[in-house]
């Protein structure tokens, strides 16, 4: 009797990507506090799209179920998160940064080739505008306390 397999297959295994906080940390793309940045604008997309069926990488926030959440309450945390993001976007503007290539590597996972591709930059582009996106995103949203 053969035992279950329990998990993706080999064939599966090898076309999955490592999560892109995981490259850029261990490449030194970006720091501690840009990691921050770039777990929140996720966090807050996939809030902002959460019912809409839009594909948002989870790779560490899995939701789980219990008897103190109720999906249809938005949560005090949800509702700054959502509103730091907002901020954020604002700031981008006025600076006159397109978010959507910060988007592209957040949320559509392009690596940063493909964006200074995609975006007619020259190479390096694209790291130094996460970089500063990001930065931008941590110097005025203080981190946020999860329990209130």
């Amino acid at each position: 009797m053969e035992k279950p397999t329990i998990g993706p297959t080999r064939e599966t295994l090898a076309k999955l990507q490592p999560d892109p906080l995981v490259r850029f940390r261990k490449n030194d793309i970006i720091n501690d506090q840009q990691l921050w940045a770039f777990k929140r604008i996720r966090r807050a997309v996939q809030v902002i799209t959460d019912g809409t069926r839009m594909r948002v990488s989870h790779y560490t926030d899995v939701p789980v179920q219990t008897s103190r959440y109720d999906s249809q309450v938005e949560c005090e945390f949800e509702i700054k998160i959502k509103d730091h993001y907002s901020q954020w976007v604002d700031r981008m503007t006025t600076a006159r940064l397109p978010v959507g290539p910060v988007l592209d590597v957040i949320i559509d996972e392009l690596s940063l080739s493909a964006v200074d591709r995609k975006w007619g930059r020259r190479k390096g582009w694209a790291k130094i505008h996460l970089q500063t996106s990001l930065d931008l995103y941590s110097i005025f949203s203080p981190p946020i306390n999860r329990n209130g």
